[in-house]
């Protein structure tokens, strides 16, 4: 199935307008990030933990369920829950899981934009040199963790601007 091109770019330009807000109010972007990163750890793990015990009782494909499912499963409860009453361990927690996120993301673009290139599309230079500025972002959040929320703010908001922008190439070379 393929995604509509006019999809992608409203995709596109919702990140953009992300990016935007998270660099007009900082601490507010910041902390509601850090919230939803919480959640969804500790989502993580109670549907880990739920699919341990759902597996032991799915027959023979129980078996591919082992006791580690249940470890992580425990761990990400445990791990969501303190990052939900800890604020400041969330928001370092936080600006690592961006960085790898971002790194991954940035390699994505830089591969898709190799492939836009095979298709002699004429594009994939500036989609692969936004996707390598991406990168560079990724890097400095991963490696520069316990910045201060207004600069992290910033280069979120700026990594979501870049992001937006690529979508919104990526839906006009369809």
């Amino acid at each position: 199935m393929r995604i509509p091109s006019w999809l992608v770019g409203i995709c596109g330009a919702l990140l953009v307008v992300v990016g935007v807000l998270a660099i007009i109010h900082p601490a507010a972007t910041y902390a509601a990030v850090a919230l939803l990163l919480a959640w969804l750890v500790l989502l993580a793990g109670l549907i880990r933990v739920g699919s341990y015990f759902a597996g032991r009782e799915a027959g023979p494909f129980g078996r591919y369920v082992s006791g580690w499912t249940l470890a992580l499963g425990i761990l990400d409860v445990l791990f969501g829950i303190v990052l939900l009453f800890n604020v400041r361990t969330a928001m370092l927690a936080m600006a690592v899981f961006i960085g790898i996120w971002g790194m991954v993301r940035s390699l994505l673009i830089i591969f898709t934009a190799v492939r836009l290139k095979s298709f002699h599309v004429h594009s994939w230079g500036w989609l692969c040199g936004l996707g390598a500025l991406l990168f560079l972002f990724a890097f400095i959040m991963l490696m520069l963790p316990g910045l201060q929320v207004g600069i992290v703010a910033a280069f979120l908001g700026a990594y979501f601007i870049i992001a937006g922008v690529c979508d919104i190439g990526a839906a006009f070379t369809r």
